[in-house]
């Protein structure tokens, strides 16, 4: 592993591959957790090998870090995963991933923006632009950020591709006991898939993220919500995380026909 300067953590976790199965793009994989890549520019040179070694990643990754002085933004980093890197899951990537940094991401009007060259995630290329702009009023108001995903594209090995464009608005509501904290989250995407078909996604009923649901896991789970997925054969899915309850059900809709589904648990992929 090795570092063109210090002072930065890299958390390769946060890059996740930026697709699902069925060819669709995720906008939220790119990388899958903002406020953990936004990491890399406001952590110390100790946390890089933890989240390094946590997440399997040794020599063959080197991360270069461009800032007008020490602490002073615009602060460039690059993520260079060369001809090949392998995870700790066997998910390979290489090529390059930007991230541009104007300001610490809980200071209201910071841009944060991730670009790709040449990237690929298991021989599928990610092409794209992802920004992130804190709207909050101030520092002392909920954080408050703008996601806008454009041009993003995965291109399989044999060809095929889809394409993707979002833009959502998303809340943390933190509480004197962090317990209690909450993410909130609404806006659409639109793109085309996999097989070539036209689709929107949009959320029209704001979803709700809570940690007190699991607090020993210390993570979020939707649990309020629904987002309705059309495709332009006149086909449609809607998702339904519930009314705030805590628990892992999601009311599914397909085509006219509702089914109750327990999420399973899910592990990153490195």
């Amino acid at each position: 592993m090795h570092f063109a300067e210090t002072g930065q953590t890299v958390s390769p976790s946060s890059i996740q591959a930026a697709f699902v199965p069925g060819g669709q793009l995720k906008s939220a994989a790119i990388p899958a957790d903002m406020s953990e890549s936004a990491r890399l520019a406001e952590t110390t040179e100790g946390d890089k090998v933890r989240w390094f070694k946590r997440f399997g990643y040794s020599d063959c990754v080197t991360v270069t870090r461009e800032m007008p002085g020490e602490g002073e933004f615009p602060i460039i980093i690059t993520i260079d995963y060369g001809e090949g890197c392998v995870g700790k899951h066997g998910r390979e990537r290489k090529g390059k991933i930007i991230i541009n940094y104007t300001d610490r991401r809980f200071v209201p009007g910071a841009v944060h923006v991730i670009t790709f060259e040449d990237f690929y995630v298991d021989g599928k290329k990610v092409e794209g632009t992802r920004i992130r702009t804190n709207i909050s009023d101030s520092v002392e108001d909920y954080l408050k950020f703008r996601i806008e995903l454009t041009e993003g594209k995965v291109t399989w090995e044999d060809g095929s591709f889809a394409t993707r464009e979002a833009v959502w608005e998303t809340s943390r509501v933190r509480t004197p006991n962090p317990i209690n904290d909450e993410r909130i989250r609404t806006g659409s995407a639109s793109g085309v898939n996999r097989e070539g078909l036209t689709y929107t996604v949009t959320i029209t009923k704001a979803i709700v993220w809570k940690r007190g649901c699991l607090p020993a896991k210390r993570i979020m789970i939707p649990v309020e919500g629904i987002k309705v997925k059309e495709f332009e054969d006149g086909k449609s899915i809607s998702i339904d995380y519930g009314d705030g309850t805590c628990d892992n059900d999601v009311t599914i809709t397909r085509d006219g026909v509702t089914e109750t589904v327990e999420l399973k648990k899910h592990k990153r992929n490195g």
